[in-house]
Parts: structure tokens; C-alpha cells; sequence
């Protein structure tokens, strides 16, 4: 292969990569292919993923889970009925064996989970099947069972709670008291319009599960999280990670805790070649708690969450290095600013790397300023239409702010609701289209009075950022 061929492979390798809106740390390729990821720890310390990749069911080995050497062979093949085999997930039995549980397909279509039982990993018996599918697992478009993606974790009473696929839009769940031989399927959905889930719990109790969104909108593009307290009731999902560009898409997440942090993987699907490389990547060292001043129970969490991971939000202090628990704030009572809003929508448009007028337009917005390039990008593209002075540390009103938002989505022509949602913005208001439109796009959800001339918090800045711009309600 020639130099230019692999100085263009590695530059096409970098644009995939830029592609990816996360705040995941030390992304790698593991120079694996495929889909269906499921990672073991084996008794020697070593782990083994299993995964769905040229050969088939396959295998590889890793000491860091980072680097790896793929197996020989495949793990398990087409047989009897089941014409094809995949989304393998391994568990230990109490005796030490591996067990399976994989989707298998007829040829009429039909997926079903069956179980497989090994002594080493690598060779695996077949058990049989062990859910088949009910009305509710009819896929709409198919008219066949889909049941797919199994994976779970052991409870501390001594069962194994099971999340699967159901009718290829859904994740529900079962519980076996057998070490998975046999199944009893929980009532009501755990997930709606989310497939491929990976489950895992945090030290605090909370369970945490990351999946794919399968919402029209988003399909293939994000992959989410959402956390329970009992593994049944799920929280509002929070976008962990999602992909810009048309070609690609983001399939089956994994999680593996190794060397005290947590460890992703996924599959980055290349729709125009073909191509489905795995990468990792580290969680962030404080997930899913970003900010000391925003626990998870605090009402906007789920918005300030995702605001982090897709980069529009850095935080409002970075304190003493020496004193950690002091680190990395987000503020969420504190009044936003105009500098601060400047910073929110630019992000959110265009990231950090975007082009400006150098030369400044602002007397108290010097090109030395925190906030100069985000003011200069905002009055480029007419977001904000003030001239001498832009008032970077006045703060912003809720009617501001809904111009503010629909200047960067729409410009200056849109269409919007004539008749007035509210009583203190009537259809003389300077701010009127704006806050239309705004509850018109469900951005702001009160009703009755708007609040036009009250100053926006930062919690609920993060609120609205992630319903204008992130496609959360």
C-alpha cells in the first residue's frame, strides 16, 4: 500500500471520528469489525468479547480491554431451525460453565432466544430455545417474532434479570430463578423506542442502562442512557453520544468496569462501505454525576446531563485542582449572562471549532474576552442584531433568551401560532413571534403567563437548550 493510500485512510479515519458528538474519553478503534458487542471478565483476569463479526459468531481476548487478538473459530453456528445466530450474551453459571443467550432466526423471519452452555467459552453446546415470542414481540413491519439483544445481570437475591428487543422497537425484561434455563417475562415496557441495551449498576445502587435510539427522529443516530432505582423504572433518557453525518450510525453499546473506571464500546456503522468498526472509550471519570451541584435528583439533571455530553456546556467553575470535590460546577441557580447564552447556542450549532470575523464588534467584548468568539459567531449569523455594545455580562430575560434560540433554529422567517399562548406576550410584543414559536416547538411548556421580562437560571437554560436543540421533551 502506498504512503498516499494510508495518509488518505487515516485522514478518512480521523473525519469518522470528528463526526462523533461525545464527551467520551480516550476514543479508540480496536481494530475489531463487527456488531453485537459482549464483553466477559474470565477468571485469569483476562476478558473475552464476544461479537458478530466476518467469520460469524466470534471471539476475541484482550488484557486491558483495549487492545485485542481475535480467537480462532466461531463460537456457535447456524443449525436446525435457526438459519441464523447472533447478539450473543455470555453469563457465568454458579458451576463455572458459560451459558448463551442469543437471538436465533427461521427462515419465515422469526426471532426467537435461545441458550447454549460451554466449559471453556469457546465451545458451545445448544440448550434449546428458551423464550418464544407473544403478540406483543410481533415486529409491525415484518409480521414475525423479533426478540433480539438479550443481556442482564445477576440480583442479589440469586436471579438474573434478562433485557431484550421486543417487536424491534422496544426493551423489555424477564427474570429466571435458574441460572437462565427458564424465563418469566416482567410486566409493562422498560424502554420505549430503544433498542440494543447494555445494563450494568453503579456502586450507589443505581442501575444504569445505555441503548440506541429508535425514535424516528434519531434512529441509529444517538446512543442514550436513562437510570433506575429497581431496574424496572427507567428515568427520562439523557443523549450520551451521537453521530453528525448521514452515513454512519451508532449500534450496540456495551460496559465493562476494568481498572476502576468504566470502559464503552460500540459499533460505528459506515452505511456507504459497509464497514462497522468497535470502538471504546472511557466514561467520564465522574458519570453519571457531571457536576458536584447538580445530584441526580435534582429536577434539570437529565437536561444539564445531556447538555454536557454534546458539548454545550463546559461547566461555570473549574476550582482548586487540590480540593476535587470542589471540582467542576454547573451553577444551576446562578442568573445567565449574555456572554455565557453567546456560548450555549454557538456550541450548540457548530461545536467549538467554527470560523468568525476577528475583528471585534463589540466595545466590551475585546478579542482577549472568554466569550469573543461565541458573540462574534452569534452576530455573524444575525442571532443577535445589537451594535456598539453588547451587554456580555447583562443578564438574559426569558423573552431574550426565546429570541435568542429561534434566531439560531429558523433566522428571522418562520412560521408561527397568530393567536397569543400567553397573557403577558400579546401580538404587539417585540418578543411575540419569538415565544410563539418557541412553545409552538414545545421549548417552553408553561402556559397561562410566559414570564417574559423574568431572568433565566441556568438549570432552566439547560432545559430549554436540550429540547431546541437535542430533540429532548
Amino acid at each position: 500500500m502506498s504512503w498516499l493510500m494510508i495518509i488518505f485512510l487515516l485522514l478518512v479515519h480521523e473525519i469518522v471520528l470528528a463526526s462523533l458528538i461525545t464527551t467520551c474519553e480516550e476514543l479508540t478503534d480496536t481494530g475489531l469489525r463487527g456488531v453485537s458487542v459482549n464483553v466477559i471478565q474470565l477468571s485469569d483476569g483476562n476478558h473475552r468479547m464476544y461479537y458478530m463479526g466476518t467469520g460469524g459468531m466470534v471471539s476475541a481476548i484482550s488484557s486491558d480491554g483495549i487492545t485485542w487478538t481475535q480467537e480462532s473459530g466461531q463460537r456457535l453456528s447456524p443449525g436446525g431451525s435457526e438459519r441464523m445466530v447472533t447478539n450473543p450474551w455470555v453469563f457465568y453459571t454458579n458451576d463455572g460453565r458459560f451459558r448463551m443467550i442469543y437471538e436465533g432466526q427461521d427462515s419465515n423471519g422469526n426471532r426467537r432466544l435461545y441458550s447454549a452452555i460451554s466449559t471453556d467459552g469457546l465451545n458451545f453446546t445448544r440448550e434449546g430455545m428458551v423464550m418464544d415470542g407473544t403478540s406483543v414481540d410481533i415486529n409491525p413491519q415484518s409480521n414475525a417474532i423479533f426478540l433480539s439483544v438479550p443481556t442482564g445481570l445477576s440480583l442479589s437475591d440469586g436471579s438474573i434479570r434478562m433485557y431484550f428487543v421486543s417487536d424491534g422497537n422496544n426493551i423489555r425484561s424477564a427474570i429466571s430463578m435458574d441460572e437462565g434455563r427458564t424465563w418469566s417475562r416482567d410486566s409493562e415496557t422498560r424502554i420505549t423506542y430503544g433498542v440494543d441495551p447494555a445494563i450494568f449498576v453503579l456502586s450507589s445502587g443505581i442501575y444504569v442502562m445505555f441503548y440506541t435510539d429508535w425514535t424516528e427522529a434519531y434512529r441509529i443516530k444517538r446512543i442514550l442512557y436513562a437510570e433506575s432505582s429497581d431496574g424496572l423504572n427507567f428515568t427520562t433518557a439523557v443523549p450520551f453520544m451521537s453521530e453528525s453525518e448521514a452515513r454512519y450510525g451508532l449500534i450496540d453499546p456495551e460496559v465493562l468496569y476494568i481498572n476502576n473506571r468504566y470502559r464503552l464500546y460500540f459499533s460505528h456503522d459506515d452505511m456507504q462501505t459497509g464497514i462497522t468498526r468497535i470502538y471504546t472509550c472511557l466514561l467520564p471519570q465522574f458519570f453519571p454525576v457531571y457536576f458536584w451541584d447538580v445530584p441526580s435528583d435534582q429536577w434539570a439533571y437529565e437536561y444539564i446531563s445531556a447538555i454536557y455530553n454534546a458539548g454545550i456546556t463546559i461547566g461555570c467553575a473549574q476550582d482548586d485542582p487540590n480540593t476535587p470535590e470542589n471540582e467542576r460546577r454547573y451553577c444551576p441557580e446562578d442568573n445567565v449572562t449574555r456572554g455565557q447564552m453567546a456560548a450555549f447556542i454557538i456550541r450548540a450549532k457548530y461545536g467549538e471549532n467554527f470560523s468568525y470575523t476577528t475583528t471585534p464588534y463589540f466595545t466590551d467584548v475585546p478579542s482577549t474576552h472568554t466569550f469573543f468568539k461565541y458573540v462574534q459567531k452569534l452576530r455573524d449569523d444575525g442571532i443577535t442584531a445589537v451594535s456598539g455594545t453588547y451587554g456580555v455580562d447583562n443578564e438574559v430575560t426569558r423573552g431574550q433568551m426565546a429570541a435568542f434560540i429561534i434566531r439560531a433554529k429558523y433566522g428571522e422567517n418562520f412560521s408561527y401560532t397568530q393567536t397569543p399562548y400567553f397573557t403577558d406576550v400579546p401580538s404587539t410584543h417585540g418578543f411575540f413571534k419569538y415565544v410563539q414559536k418557541l412553545k409552538d416547538d414545545g421549548i417552553t411548556t408553561v402556559t397561562g403567563t410566559y414570564g417574559v421580562d423574568n431572568i433565566v437560571t441556568r438549570a432552566q437554560m439547560a432545559a430549554f437548550l436540550a429540547r431546541a436543540f437535542l430533540g429532548m421533551e
